[in-house]
């Protein structure tokens, strides 16, 4: 699911948006786990889309590239909301925390001071999740 489509390089965007491709996978990675997130939660099933975008987010969360940021925070809300708990428990338990035990975000450092701010935050919201699912 894309967050933009072509043709918006046109059009005045955030300068983080310069790279399309990257801007189309990252987009494309959170909103889809969104998504499904959401229609789980609702209690949706038996639907294609569905379907495809669960297989993608399970694909996407079970890769070498975990999820940071908007991503984890969207997978997260999947876990919370798939009905496998066995492999949402096993797909928690090997989230890839720093080495000093925070989270890592997913966008572009600004600064250091910026840095240290949004890793604070994702890492508080990722302890949260873990805690209510009941991993800490």
């Amino acid at each position: 699911m894309p967050s933009v489509l072509p043709g918006f390089e046109g059009y005045p965007h955030a300068p983080w948006w310069a790279d399309t491709a990257a801007v189309a996978q990252e987009s494309r990675s959170f909103l889809t786990l969104g998504f499904a997130a959401a229609l789980h939660r609702a209690g949706v099933a038996g639907d294609d889309s569905l379907q495809r975008a669960t297989d993608w987010s399970w694909r996407s969360i079970e890769s070498s590239d975990p999820p940071r940021g908007y991503r984890l925070k969207c997978a997260l809300a999947f876990l919370d909301a798939v009905p496998d708990d066995q492999r949402a428990c096993a797909a928690i338990d090997s989230s890839e925390q720093q080495p000093d035990g925070g989270w890592m975000f997913d966008w572009r450092e600004w600064s250091p001071a910026q840095t240290n701010d949004w890793r604070g935050s994702v890492t508080i919201r990722a302890l949260l999740w873990l805690r209510d699912n009941g991993r800490l």
